[in-house]
């Protein structure tokens, strides 16, 4: 009986740490900015090469990467007439990862863009 518990309990521990490394982490931030679609979609994957992602596919207001097991979507979406709603996500495999840290630096980066085109 004892032997039986033993190996459940094992089982349970050892499946819920399996588990929990197939759960992404994600991280998520958003801000305004006036701008076009495109200039916003150009900002977002120069960002993101200058962190070091690489590019994958992109659209009209959409851009995306990714960095080691790290993936980084930038939606930019007219809000108003001018205004668009800039949506970052940095989503993760890893369970102990960066990506707030990613995400962080990648609005940081996309809003010295913004200043600089000033």
């Amino acid at each position: 009986m004892k032997l039986l518990f033993t190996a459940a309990a094992a089982i349970v521990l050892l499946g819920t740490s399996a588990m929990a490394q197939e759960y992404p982490t994600m991280s998520h931030d958003s801000f305004q900015v006036r701008m076009s679609p495109a200039s916003c979609t150009d900002i977002a994957q120069r960002s993101m090469e200058r962190l070091g992602f690489r590019l994958g596919n992109s659209g009209a207001g959409w851009a995306y990467g990714h960095f080691g097991r790290h993936h980084a979507l930038v939606q930019c979406v007219r809000v108003e007439r001018e205004d668009l709603a800039v949506s970052v996500v940095v989503a993760s495999n890893d369970h102990d990862s960066d990506a707030q840290r990613l995400r962080r630096d990648l609005v940081d980066t996309m809003k010295r863009y913004l200043e600089w085109r000033r």
